[in-house]
């Protein structure tokens, strides 16, 4: 099995002091996974966002952009949690939605071209999740509802591990899990992913 993950600093980076082999990522090749990890600092799903002069900026380093690389990498498994920086970075709604559906509707064909055997969307986690409007007028809720209903469409499986998995001590800075966060959230995937059991 050859897992290929996109995600942001969530899993990138382990607060507290925390080292980078107590990453979700490096946890489940520690548990003998073959995982090829693309989680940065700053990842988003979506190409475009508004900047502080309401300015519509492309940003270049969304999955959006490069999930193509799908193709190159045989990966039997593909996971995706994103979403909150595109909340964080004032995402409209609509563009938001439309990169999703972009890029769920590529991952769907990997599937049915057989570039790759299972798809998993998971919602981002965030700790202060749905109490703070942005500076689209939209909730953190909303942009997990988004990711819903486009896995809903392109008959994708998608997971939520945030109101069973978390508790404040496994919290770094609100935004970013500590090693004993990465851990839970590993246990979590491994517990209701079937092909990570």
């Amino acid at each position: 099995m050859n897992i290929l993950i996109f995600g942001d600093s969530t899993l990138a980076t382990v607060g507290n002091g925390g080292l980078p082999n107590q990453s979700l990522p490096h946890l489940l090749r520690e548990d003998g996974f073959n995982v090829k990890d693309l989680s940065t600092d700053g990842q988003r799903i979506s190409r475009y966002y508004v900047d502080h002069n309401g300015n519509k900026v492309h940003y270049k380093a969304s999955i959006a952009d490069f999930i193509d690389v799908v193709k190159h990498t045989n990966s039997s498994h593909v996971i995706l949690m994103a979403g909150a920086n595109d909340y964080k970075q004032n995402v409209q709604m609509a563009d938001f939605f439309a990169d999703v559906d972009a890029t769920f509707s590529f991952l769907k064909n990997a599937v049915n071209k057989g570039l790759t055997d299972k798809v998993a969307i998971v919602l981002p986690v965030w700790l202060p999740s749905g109490t703070v409007i942005n500076g689209a007028a939209s909730y953190f809720s909303e942009y997990c509802v988004s990711l819903e209903d486009a896995a809903q469409i392109h008959n994708l499986d998608i997971y939520d591990p945030y109101d069973s998995t978390f508790n404040q001590a496994q919290w770094y800075d609100g935004d970013h899990l500590n090693a004993a966060g990465h851990l839970a959230l590993k246990d979590w995937f491994r517990a209701n992913m079937p092909f990570l059991a």
